[in-house]
């Protein structure tokens, strides 16, 4: 990702970099979102188990 940094490429695209962290972020909070989903369900698992 060293491309992204380099300011010959940065100063045609400024929007490039932000988009991809934008991505990078909603993504990273998808991932979140079903980690959390998981651990709900891993949860509903063993009560199912013990009950």
């Amino acid at each position: 990702m060293l491309w992204i940094t380099s300011p010959a490429v940065t100063q045609g695209s400024d929007w490039f970099p932000s988009l991809l962290d934008q991505c990078a972020s909603l993504h990273f909070q998808g991932f979140i979102g079903l980690d959390q989903f998981a651990s709900l369900h891993f949860q509903g698992f063993i009560g199912l188990v013990r009950g």
